[in-house]
């Protein structure tokens, strides 16, 4: 079986599949035109968020087998047009769950903290002690959107700080455990001091974070998007920002990560967003670490394994 691989990954991947016997093709630099030309000699793709396979290339692409993703989300793949020709879809969201999970507890503790404002400030000789003053996550009540891995994996690693951690999951029922309750989003809307989405895009997702929905919240809440960019509109969080509904904004994905493509409008609302002292943004970096690439890598190679085992 011929894999193409078309992102950078680990060299893991590379040598438990050779091992099986499968020949690696590793190309990590070809654009979507070159992988048009060459997927048809194919039974196997490897690929990440900014190659999208589309009814085109599936078109193109006569022996593929399997399409495995170096992440989680699938928004860049057509599942439609795959379930039609029988492709398997294989992601790894164990792969990073952890270094989300982490990552989104330390936007927390920055932002509840100010620990981004009080070292600029103090880098720039200004001892500012009172303007950065923080609060404490004891006793807060943190929502949870999305209990899949990373959902998980959060909610054990702030069972610790003592505070009131809910979830709620629409296509999940009865997970309340030691480290979260489950809640629906009204009892969120009412209790919430701070909601972190942890979903992948979907139609349904698209579009969560607007202005209507922020102004459901009896409280302001600290506003925390680790998952995919679409699912808030940043005009309304902006919105949000301005008039106090959104009291600390922590994004680490963003509706076009392309700053090449950007339209003036879309320069300006990013500017304005990040001029707030009370926003972070990150490039799409909370699954990024040293770890994950090692474990993203494992958990394709032995998924990868076990369909080929499956299909014969």
């Amino acid at each position: 079986m011929k894999v193409l691989i078309v992102d950078d990954i680990h060299p893991v991947l590379i040598d438990v599949l050779s091992h099986h016997g499968f020949i690696c093709n590793y190309m990590p630099n070809l654009s979507y035109e070159d992988i048009l030309v060459q997927i048809s000699e194919y039974e196997g793709i490897v690929m990440r968020s900014h190659t999208p396979v589309d009814k085109k290339m599936l078109d193109n692409a006569s022996r593929l087998r399997f399409i495995a993703k170096v992440g989680s989300g699938i928004d860049n793949i057509d599942e439609i047009e795959c379930k039609k020709r029988n492709i398997k879809i294989i992601n790894a969201p164990e792969g990073n769950r952890d270094a989300v999970a982490e990552f989104t507890v330390g936007v927390l503790l920055s932002l509840a903290r100010n620990i981004c404002t009080a070292n600029e400030g103090a880098k720039r000789l200004e001892w500012n002690r009172e303007q950065n003053r923080g609060f404490e996550l004891k006793g807060k009540t943190i929502g949870i959107i999305g209990y899949g891995n990373v959902g998980y994996a959060l909610s054990q690693r702030l069972h610790g700080f003592e505070m009131q951690v809910l979830a709620y999951d629409k296509y999940k029922m009865h997970f309340s455990n030691l480290y979260v309750t489950e809640a629906s989003l009204e009892r969120l809307y009412e209790e919430a001091d701070i909601i972190t989405f942890h979903v992948p895009l979907t139609p349904e997702t698209q579009g969560w974070i607007n202005l209507e929905w922020l102004m459901r919240f009896k409280k302001s809440i600290v506003l925390l998007n680790m998952a995919r960019g679409k699912i808030a509109v940043l005009e309304d969080v902006l919105k949000g920002l301005e008039i106090g509904k959104i009291a600390a904004l922590g994004l680490d994905v963003l509706p076009n990560e392309d700053f090449a493509t950007y339209s003036d409008r879309e320069k300006e609302v990013l500017q304005k967003i990040a001029s707030f002292s009370n926003a972070i943004l990150t490039p799409h970096i909370a699954g990024w670490s040293y770890s994950s690439k090692v474990r993203l890598s494992e958990v394709l190679a032995y998924k990868i394994l076990k369909i080929n085992l499956l299909q014969g």
